[in-house]
């Protein structure tokens, strides 16, 4: 013990080290004694469900009130966003993409749901569309996507009918989620 004070007098980083340790140790334990148990649920991007995004998805084949598309629209200030804000270091896909879209948005001025942009997209240069990462990809939808409003200004939301689903798996895992979620309140109650 003598000698650790002494080591301790002469090099007072090592009281640094010591306290930190203590608190770092004291702190996992405080995190591993308040863990909870969790279930990972894996579903994967192929859960039909019935919406007005999807109406194909639903038993009754009646049109749900709701957003019905994604909307975008080529202004030159998301241009502009978007070469300033491009995620990576792709100068090329960046000046390509920029190109593409910049005509784009000559030919097509106003609002263009998804399938009519990546068309015009494919016809003007497919390659630069086929050479954008996932990153890149989203990003760039992300950026030209525009809320879908009513005639007053207000947002249409898409419209989900769990209860309506033609596929019974769906349902079997909506239904799954729902009752663990109740499981887990009653829990914490």
């Amino acid at each position: 013990m003598e000698n650790f004070r002494e080591h301790l007098a002469k090099s007072p980083k090592y009281g640094f080290f010591a306290a930190f340790t203590l608190v770092m140790a004291a702190f996992s334990a405080n995190i591993s004694a308040n863990q909870t148990e969790q279930t990972l649920l894996l579903i994967g991007g192929a859960l039909t469900t019935c919406s007005s995004f999807s109406p194909e998805n639903c038993i009754e084949k009646t049109s749900l009130i709701g957003k019905k598309a994604n909307q975008f629209q080529l202004t030159g200030k998301a241009l502009q966003e978007i070469k300033s804000q491009w995620p990576d270091d792709s100068t090329n896909n960046r000046n390509e993409t920029l190109r593409v879209l910049s005509k784009i948005a000559k030919q097509q001025p106003n609002l263009i749901d998804k399938g009519s942009l990546l068309w015009a997209w494919r016809d003007l240069d497919s390659r630069s569309l086929n050479n954008l990462t996932d990153r890149e990809y989203n990003f760039v939808t992300d950026m030209l996507e525009v809320a879908v409003v009513d005639a007053k200004g207000q947002r249409i939301k898409e419209t989900v009918q769990s209860k309506q689903n033609n596929e019974p798996a769906a349902n079997d895992i909506v239904n799954f989620i729902s009752a663990t979620a109740k499981v887990n309140r009653k829990q914490q109650s």
